[in-house]
């Protein structure tokens, strides 16, 4: 599943962002409309991802060549940043709480905890170390749902919907507190 008609396709392979990747809607989609491709692209989806938080964070885009996982173009960010933060969220959200990207991801915003409200954005991908942070609190909700969801604690530290947000971190938010209702009703937030 390449992210566009066009663009992606390189000389030795093609170019994916595994951010567009939801394990669960592929399924649902799979499911209603009788293509069981959807579903096993789904767990493909899932073993790529496995295959890449084995050595790090995962990053916003990868370069796939008859060699295997490379990274890609340098037009293409190899950081795991403002991208790839659906990952986490998309993979929890489909019931994989436990899936190594989702510990990887929580493990990194652990250890750059700045214990204000930033949240870091971009990590480098093999270092894990954060690069940028944000004050919005879309960024800190998906951390603090992953967190909680890989844990048994009831209880989470999912901030207030910030209507001042600009779009994507809004949106994520909202994404964050519907995946909290839906699949984690323990991970309320406190």
């Amino acid at each position: 599943m390449l992210p566009a008609a066009a663009g992606f396709v390189t000389a030795t392979g093609f170019i994916l962002n595994p951010s567009y990747w939801m394990p669960r809607a592929m399924r649902d989609l799979a499911a209603a409309t009788d293509q069981p491709a959807l579903a096993r692209c789904a767990d493909g989806a899932e073993r790529l991802m496995a295959t890449l938080a084995a050595t790090g964070l995962i990053p916003d885009w990868i370069e796939i060549t008859a060699d295997g996982i490379t990274p890609p173009p340098a037009r293409f960010s190899a950081d795991s940043g403002y991208e790839a933060l659906r990952v986490p969220l998309f993979l929890v959200w489909s019931r994989a709480n436990t899936h190594p990207a989702v510990l990887r991801f929580t493990a990194a915003h652990q250890a750059a905890d700045t214990g204000d409200l930033r949240a870091p954005t971009v990590f480098e991908r093999g270092s894990g170390r954060a690069t940028e942070y944000s004050t919005h609190a879309g960024y800190r909700a998906i951390a603090a749902l992953t967190a909680c969801a890989g844990s048994q604690r009831a209880g989470s530290a999912i901030p207030p919907f910030d209507t001042a947000q600009p779009y994507y971190p809004a949106t994520l938010h909202l994404m964050t507190l519907v995946a909290q209702i839906e699949g984690y009703p323990r991970c309320v937030p406190l």
